[in-house]
């Protein structure tokens, strides 16, 4: 029951159905469905409820602990008890839901599953609107060369919430996980995956996302790299992406064309707004130095910059925002807590590599090591410290090394890190 409660909160969380339907708002779903989790974990489980002994489990106890700790030490304390604690407590649920109720092999295959289909769902939903209906949902102004001009730019659709930025990373996201997972698989798969895979690069070069074109070509790169035959993948990259980046390109007309050269050029329209976002930057990192130890406090990213910059704008930038909110301890904390997901499914990903051919978690580990490390590039230009991203990614994570674990057997496990390893798995109820 608590699975089955989380999955539906899942789908109502990702495809903002308290948004589409105003009755299912009325009625706090989102808040509600999280409620009854709690509560039927707790009845069902309470002698086995109890923190997982894995390495990133514990450094993101300590990283809450800290935070909760800190308040009395942060600059606006007030900010973060009415404000910053419950944003924070939306999303580190996440992370301690997945890995206690996605806790075997099939319930981690239908979380995935439902998981990318809400993520293919916001992607086909936005591109049928673009098409059938002309929906662009946003604008980006320019004003290089002393002349001003706007771009259309895609988002998500009116009932989403991201913009064209996020909107962009969350087709990537989902892409890397597909990839993986079909293209990897049956032959039926590789054609969903080979019939989708267009579809979903032509919705994002209309997104006009440059951190997103640059985490793409990040990407490509690292499935490159970890590909067992780097030199046919290389190829076969370029046979997919070619025909798409020129058929794209035609359809998307000079302006957007225009904008990704802003990445590289200076001297053409959107130029300014990526200069604007560096030096935009460099006044946060200064407002880092204003507390430095333990930072301003959970949450508290637009106040300190409104009150430092004169501009209430979210940092844009993970790495400062979380020196802003939680000072140098608590990033130090985080930093460690991405560090043991990574050297989890580096060891997993080691155990399962002399497999043939490669099972579910090997894909699963390497689609997962390619999304964070992505991510950790895709947040030098956004903030992601309050989002669900390493939340939920983190306890995907954690559950695919505990379960992985259990199939592999104990000759198996030896090598690879048993403090993630040996943790008790919680069974289903």
């Amino acid at each position: 029951m608590s699975f089955i409660l989380y999955l539906c909160f899942i789908v109502s969380f990702f495809l903002h159905l308290t948004a589409r339907f105003p009755a299912l708002g009325s009625l706090r779903l989102d808040l509600l469905l999280m409620t009854l989790t709690l509560v039927t974990m707790a009845l069902t489980k309470i002698h086995h409820f109890r923190l997982s002994e894995s390495k990133p489990s514990r450094a993101l106890v300590a990283f809450v602990i800290y935070v909760i700790a800190a308040i009395p030490l942060v600059t606006y304390p007030g900010s973060v008890v009415h404000v910053g604690l419950a944003n924070f407590a939306k999303v580190v649920p996440f992370f301690f839901f997945t890995i206690y109720l996605v806790d075997t092999g099939k319930k981690l295959k239908v979380f995935v599953g439902v998981f990318l289909l809400c993520q293919v769902f916001r992607t086909m939903e936005s591109l049928y609107l673009h098409v059938r209906e002309g929906y662009w949902g946003s604008v980006a102004y320019s004003a290089s060369g002393g002349e001003g001009s706007s771009l259309l730019r895609l988002a998500s659709s009116p009932m989403d919430v991201l913009n064209p930025t996020q909107f962009g990373w969350l087709i990537i996201s989902h892409l890397i996980f597909l990839y993986y997972l079909f293209w990897n698989g049956s032959k039926i798969k590789k054609l969903i995956f080979a019939c989708y895979a267009p579809l979903a690069l032509y919705t994002f070069l209309l997104t006009g996302a440059r951190s997103g074109m640059i985490c793409l070509l990040f990407v490509l790169m690292q499935i490159i790299w970890y590909s067992e035959k780097r030199k046919k993948a290389l190829i076969l990259g370029v046979i997919l992406l070619v025909p798409v980046v020129i058929v794209a390109s035609v359809k998307m007309g000079p302006a957007l064309q225009t904008r990704y050269l802003s990445i590289v050029k200076k001297d053409v329209a959107g130029s300014d707004t990526a200069m604007g976002r560096i030096n935009g930057l460099k006044r946060n990192f200064e407002n880092v130095l204003n507390s430095p130890v333990v930072g301003h406090g959970i949450g508290t990213t637009r106040e300190v910059n409104y009150n430092t910059i004169g501009s209430a704008q979210i940092t844009h930038n993970m790495y400062f925002e979380i020196m802003q909110e939680t000072g140098i301890l608590g990033f130090c904390i985080f930093m460690v807590y991405i560090k043991y997901l990574l050297s989890s499914l580096y060891s997993l990903r080691k155990c399962l590599s002399e497999q043939r051919p490669p099972g579910f978690y090997y894909h699963i580990s390497t689609a997962l090591i390619v999304w964070i490390q992505m991510h950790l590039l895709y947040t030098f230009s956004c903030f992601s410290l309050n989002r669900w991203e390493w939340y939920l990614i983190g306890g995907l994570a954690v559950a695919c090394c505990r379960i992985a674990s259990i199939s592999l057997g104990e000759s198996k496990v030896e090598p690879c890190d048993n403090a993630i390893y040996n943790a008790p798995i919680i069974q289903a109820t």
